[in-house]
């Protein structure tokens, strides 16, 4: 009986030790040929296992790539590192430096640097780069940048430390800023470290709106209430409307009997385009309408919730 127990004992411990080694990452690291969307090029790979560094190493790139050399020193010498314990499966990390140069203007965001994170899973498989890959619960990664060179091309476009921000780009390049956060310690000079609670399309600069994520863009000349995105959506999707002056906004949610049982906003509000998020996590699946309300205008949409 003593030799079974000791066996059986024997056999769970070496399957939670099995449960628990780190998960394997092949890792490689691409810049696009031109911004047309050219053929990216490999600039390296490599491979280990979540918990250690994978190191970006200083290069000087071919001549078919050299417009795009100052953008890369900014990654040289770096790394993207997993926290271990933070997968879920074996993965493909493909990280696509997307250069300035490349990244369309806009007249409220100013992008210093973009990159693509998209994994493919050994079980889930390849995943959309603006889905999000989530990591397990309390678990991150991080990018460590050339400190030097990042701020070198900040104070060049005209900007300081006190300006950046770093945000995902959700469906549609609209800014997220939740799960991401960066750190810059002066007592360490040479490295400027990104953190992030997923993998998806990352980007860095500033936002010239000083309201940033909430409003973007020009001013509207007319009122609007755009159709919810995505549609139809689990549980969670984005409204958003336009005011072209100053009002006392009621954005509210009602069931198919024309029952209210949201207030997603009830405060006044200047001009500007807004965003705001819907959480149908408590609401069963079904059809519901949101309606707005601000000054004279009054507009009401159906979406459609889909568990």
């Amino acid at each position: 009986m003593k030799n079974a127990t000791l066996v059986f004992v024997i056999i769970l411990i070496t399957s939670f030790t099995v449960l628990a080694q780190p998960y394997n990452v092949d890792f490689k690291v691409t810049i696009p040929t031109d911004c047309n969307g050219g053929d990216d090029v490999v600039l390296f790979s490599s491979s280990g296992k979540e918990g250690v560094e994978f190191l970006i190493p200083e290069l000087t790139l071919p001549p078919l790539l050299s417009l795009f050399q100052d953008f890369y020193d900014i990654f040289g010498g770096g790394s993207v590192g997993l926290e271990e314990g933070t997968l879920k499966e074996n993965i493909e990390l493909r990280v696509n430096l997307e250069p300035i140069k490349c990244s369309p203007e806009s007249l409220d965001i100013v992008e210093i640097i973009r990159m693509s994170i998209q994994v493919i899973g050994e079980q889930s498989g390849p995943h959309p780069i603006f889905s999000y890959y989530e990591f397990n619960e309390g678990k991150r990664a991080y990018i460590k940048l050339n400190a030097p060179e990042l701020f070198d091309l900040f104070q060049f476009l005209g900007y300081s430390l006190d300006d950046i921000v770093a945000w995902f780009y959700a469906e549609g390049y609209t800014p997220d800023v939740t799960g991401i956060s960066y750190e810059y310690n002066p007592d360490n000079p040479e490295w400027f470290y990104i953190y992030i609670n997923h993998f998806s399309k990352i980007a860095l600069g500033s936002f010239k709106n000083p309201t940033g994520i909430k409003q973007v863009g020009k001013l509207p000349t007319d009122y609007s209430l755009e159709q919810n995105f995505p549609n139809p959506f689990n549980p969670e999707t984005k409204i958003t409307y336009t005011l072209p002056v100053e009002g006392f906004v009621q954005l509210s949610i009602y069931n198919i009997e024309g029952e209210q049982i949201k207030s997603l906003v009830q405060e006044k509000q200047p001009a500007g385009n807004y965003t705001v998020e819907f959480d149908a996590a408590d609401l069963s699946s079904g059809t519901y309408f949101y309606k707005i309300q601000v000054n004279d205008f009054i507009k009401i949409k159906k979406m459609l919730l889909v568990k």
